[in-house]
């Protein structure tokens, strides 16, 4: 799984438990935003403004294989999300 596809899909548990922020404004906008794909875009940045994503050196890196680290990282942010919520 890309980095973008487990943006969209980690948005997608929290807008489905009606927990996702809907403003994308305040998120950081990364130096590759052009390789973020459109379909996933919108997510990436709820991800990001919402701190259960973040980038390397301003970067994305929307294209990257996701590591064990960061699926683990993001599924414990949803988790304690909705924990709390």
């Amino acid at each position: 799984i890309t980095r973008e596809e487990m943006a969209y899909v980690a948005v997608s548990v929290l807008e489905y438990k009606n927990y996702m922020p809907e403003s994308v404004e305040k998120a950081v906008k990364f130096s590759d935003d052009s390789k973020i794909s459109d379909w996933a875009k919108e997510n990436v940045y709820k991800a990001s403004n919402a701190g259960i994503v973040f980038g390397n050196n301003d970067e994305f890196l929307p294209g990257n294989s996701a590591t064990r680290a960061e699926a683990t990282a993001i599924i414990a942010r949803i988790y304690s999300m909705l924990s709390e919520g």
